[in-house]
């Protein structure tokens, strides 16, 4: 108990030292408005903080769901020969459940007429049509949302 007690003069000494004049009558003013801590000039001004900025942040916490990024986009275009009704299977990477599909089309490589369609079985794209040609191709893109 003593060893600590020895060290407490030393201690008390450095912190008066440290404790200047204009520190100590800031300490007095801890109690002072606010506005005497800066000056008014460092203020954002108005033109920078427009009205219409701070509607916009007013409304931030309306925001239910943060907007889709997108995290990829990749086109396919897989191609059947044979006459008839055709069906092929292209394998799709990412998360099934932040995946959108648009569907571009279908043609027949020798003008023949081709219907069909594709859809998304969880982690394969289903391209499936009947054909009058020799062969028909699906144009679609797969993009994946974060």
């Amino acid at each position: 108990m003593m060893e600590l007690l020895a060290g407490v003069p030393g201690k008390l000494k450095a912190l008066a030292d440290r404790l200047t004049a204009a520190r100590a009558d800031n300490l007095d003013r801890l109690d002072a408005a606010i506005s005497s801590r800066a000056q008014q000039s460092t203020a954002v001004s108005n033109t920078v903080l427009t009205d219409a900025r701070i509607s916009k942040m007013d409304n931030l916490d309306n925001i239910a769901f943060p907007p889709d990024r997108l995290k990829s986009r990749t086109h396919y275009k897989p191609s059947v020969t044979g006459t008839g009704a055709v069906i092929t299977y292209v394998s799709v990477p990412g998360n099934p459940a932040k995946i959108r599909v648009l569907f571009l089309g279908c043609w027949a490589p020798s003008g023949g007429t081709c219907s069909g369609g594709v859809w998304f079985d969880g982690a394969t794209m289903v391209c499936q049509g009947n054909t009058a040609s020799s062969g028909m191709t699906w144009s679609f893109i797969v993009e994946e949302y974060y």
